[in-house]
């Protein structure tokens, strides 16, 4: 069975935009009283919502296609249980028949 993972390409950048938008959520309440930077606050919280949901979609989507292979693998295997059990029933079929 085939087994779908996430690539580290992927994870980076939905965590680095996660940490770009707590950069910018830090920066601008630390520093609101000297410097009016407030636009960042809403940007940042967009930032860490756009990487969260991100990574939640992708680990949907990899959910997903592994339990498709998962399924599959066990079609698979009932198939050939179906497959055994009828060979097994022409055997004694046929060994019955000697009698």
């Amino acid at each position: 069975m085939k087994k779908y993972r996430l690539s580290n390409k992927q994870i980076a950048i939905g965590i680095g935009l996660m940490a770009v938008g707590l950069v910018l959520w830090f920066l601008a309440v630390f520093t609101y009283s000297q410097l009016k930077l407030a636009w960042l606050i809403p940007i940042g919280i967009i930032l860490i919502c756009c990487g969260g949901l991100e990574l939640t979609v992708l680990s949907l989507i990899y959910l997903h296609k592994n339990d498709q292979e998962a399924r599959k693998a066990i079609k698979e295997a009932e198939l050939a249980r179906e497959k055994e059990n009828q060979n097994q029933k022409t055997i004694r079929k046929d060994s019955s028949d000697g009698f």
